[in-house]
């Protein structure tokens, strides 16, 4: 019986990584297919075989690539960075405000304007000090 439930366990979680599979590949395509200009997925197929104008070729590679790259790569660091803190601390509801990880940049940033008058490093490298600061003393 408790094979019967792992293979369905299974089966479902490989379901579930096929529809986000879909989904990722359908939004990116999304992505760089419509925006100010909107491009047809025959378009978009000859900028990447480099049979599409130049203009296209800019707004591809220059400009909508590199965002879709950066937010795929910025939203899996957020997701690993709560993956850690959550096994770390034990915790599956673990977050930064519960532990006051946030609160503790929100603090470093408002001594940092108040009593700073020069912003030599600019003033989200002291919110991002005081978060450290409260992740080592946790």
């Amino acid at each position: 019986m408790s094979s019967l439930l792992s293979r369905l366990k299974q089966k479902s979680m490989i379901k579930a990584w096929i529809i986000i599979a879909i989904l990722l590949i359908s939004l990116s395509l999304f992505s760089l297919m419509y925006g100010e200009i909107t491009l047809n997925l025959n378009t978009l197929w000859n900028v990447f075989t480099g049979n599409a104008s130049a203009a296209h070729q800019l707004l591809v590679e220059k400009i909508r690539l590199p965002r879709l790259l950066a937010a795929l790569l910025i939203g899996a660091a957020l997701a690993l960075s709560g993956l850690i803190l959550q096994i770390i601390t034990k915790n599956p509801l673990a977050s930064p405000d519960v532990f006051g990880i946030s609160d503790s940049a929100v603090l470093a940033l408002a001594f940092t304007i108040l009593l700073s008058s020069s912003s030599m490093l600019g003033q989200w490298w002291q919110a991002l000090m005081g978060a450290i600061f409260c992740v080592f003393l946790f």
